[in-house]
């Protein structure tokens, strides 16, 4: 793991972002108010209880898809261009959760990017091995 030492620091980043986004989800699931238990069903139907469970439930989910990409891509090209294009993922995930819900769409729009970026260079990649070994 040596050669990736950038790689891994963006992924720190990237947990750490999403710790912080889950203690928000604890500290409103504690704040919300009118609910007698901060673990009842009830909850969810708290519209500013709500507004932090998605923001952090959307980083997650873009979050588990983004990891193996990010790394394969490492792994193929460099550590160095991965870094590049992963502190653009969280360059836009940050923006996505402070505009969340408004004007969050130019923080999801480059950190989609950044994903279709990294997917599409191993896409190429996976087809250049595959096509190398069929010919030759």
């Amino acid at each position: 793991m040596e050669e990736y030492p950038w790689s891994m620091l963006v992924t720190t980043f990237l947990l750490t972002l999403n710790m912080w986004l889950a203690s928000k989800v604890s500290q409103a699931r504690l704040t919300t108010s009118g609910v007698s238990s901060s673990h009842s069903p009830e909850i969810y139907r708290q519209r500013d209880f709500m507004r932090v469970f998605r923001n952090h439930a959307n980083f997650h989910e873009h979050l588990m898809v983004f990891l193996p990409i990010f790394w394969i891509f490492g792994f193929c090209y460099s550590d160095v261009l991965a870094t590049a294009i992963g502190l653009l993922f969280l360059i836009g995930r940050i923006m996505y959760a402070r505009n969340y819900p408004e004007n969050h769409r130019v923080g999801f729009m480059i950190s989609l990017a950044s994903f279709l970026i990294l997917l599409l260079g191993v896409a190429l990649k996976a087809i250049y091995i595959i096509t190398k070994n069929i010919l030759f």
